[in-house]
């Protein structure tokens, strides 16, 4: 599997998101229609001299939610987003990290910005969280 396959299924344990779907490159339309889909970023962090790297796989979480004049609606998306940054850092926390195949080895995810507004149109918006893959592969 890929790695962008492997944290689908890291973000699909996740107890905020179990009303929704978590898809690969697409956002629907719908609320709580979610996507992630990777970032350009300079892959490799640092090369070990008897061979492994230290790489890394940004990504953003994204999802389609309501907006309006009304804050309180406003306001659940920003609670969801910090509770979605706060599970995050607790599974980093305790190593429970996406489990990689072919000689990669999860080291850390992180939150590397909070969740804000990318866009909106006519009452609804995109919200994205930014996040990186720290991983070990072997040379």
């Amino acid at each position: 599997m890929t790695i962008i396959e492997k944290i689908k299924e890291f973000f699909e344990e996740c107890p905020l998101l179990e009303k929704g779907r978590v898809n690969v490159n697409y956002l629907g339309t719908e609320q709580a229609d979610y996507s992630l889909e990777a970032v350009p970023a300079q892959p490799v962090v640092r090369r070990y001299v008897d061979g492994p790297e230290l790489r890394q796989f940004v990504f953003v979480f994204a999802s389609r939610e309501f907006c309006d004049e009304d804050m309180s609606q406003n306001m659940e998306t920003a609670r969801f987003y910090e509770e979605l940054a706060e599970w995050i850092e607790e599974r980093n926390g305790s190593g429970k990290l996406p489990l990689l195949d072919g000689g990669l080895e999860a080291m850390r995810l992180e939150v590397t910005a909070g969740g804000y507004l990318f866009s909106a149109r006519s009452g609804t918006a995109r919200y994205q969280l930014q996040c990186r893959l720290i991983y070990r592969k072997e040379g």
